[in-house]
């Protein structure tokens, strides 16, 4: 009987043991990709908006200004690689958007503890097994639409350093548009979307070119295929 109490007690024990731990790691933050232990090579964010009593989602992408015949004049997210010393892809995110928005979206801290607490997708592209982390977040549309009234003044600083002008031209897509696009997306084959390109001359939202034909950045495409 002894034998049989003791047995009972310690199968209860590892019970409670085992149950408690599934508590903890359903509770822990890090199972939600938060990991800052992640070794990720690059990280980027999608960032995107609605209006007042408009449930439509937009997404603001930047064409990039440089690169091989591959790359330039492509339409993309904001990211890039990891630099020296970042080890979370919030930091290496949001200082890749500050950078690529000319600085024209609040401030580098800002951006980086906007992006801490969120979830990431978590990806391994190409030949090169590069491991991405890329951030889909939710901007308030004043916070935007300032970007865009100002970006393009902010391209003209002389100041500026190659990194903060990877990007020349913004426009706003419609995510189920992009979402759409992406998971459709063939092989290898190009991938477009009709977006409205954020005019130079005038930033506002009615001087907008409308339903330009936008070619998305083959990297973009395959890190977000069938995860928007």
């Amino acid at each position: 009987m002894k034998i049989n109490r003791l047995l009972s007690r310690v199968l209860v024990s590892g019970l409670m043991i085992f149950n408690s731990l599934n508590l903890l790691t359903m509770h822990n933050p890090h199972n939600n990709h938060h990991n800052n232990h992640y070794r990720y090579d690059e990280a980027s964010v999608v960032i995107w908006t609605s209006w007042d009593n408009n449930y439509t989602k937009w997404v603001l992408l930047a064409r990039e200004s440089y690169g091989n015949n591959d790359v330039r004049g492509t339409w993309d997210c904001f990211g890039g690689g990891r630099n020296k010393g970042e080890n979370h892809p919030a930091i290496t995110a949001g200082r890749e958007l500050h950078e690529e928005t000319a600085g024209a979206l609040l401030t580098k801290d800002f951006l980086i503890n906007k992006l801490k607490p969120e979830s990431f997708i978590r990806d391994t592209i190409g030949k090169r097994q590069t491991k991405t982390a890329t951030y889909i977040v939710k901007f308030h549309n004043h916070a935007l639409t300032n970007l865009t009234k100002n970006f393009y003044d902010a391209l003209q600083n002389p100041n500026l350093t190659r990194e903060y002008k990877e990007k020349d031209c913004l426009a706003w897509v419609r995510y189920d548009v992009l979402k759409n696009a992406i998971d459709n997306a063939i092989n290898n084959n190009s991938v477009f979307v009709k977006g409205n390109i954020v005019n130079w001359r005038d930033t506002s939202r009615n001087a907008q070119i409308k339903n330009q034909s936008l070619k998305l950045r083959p990297f973009f495409v395959r890190k977000l295929k069938n995860r928007l």
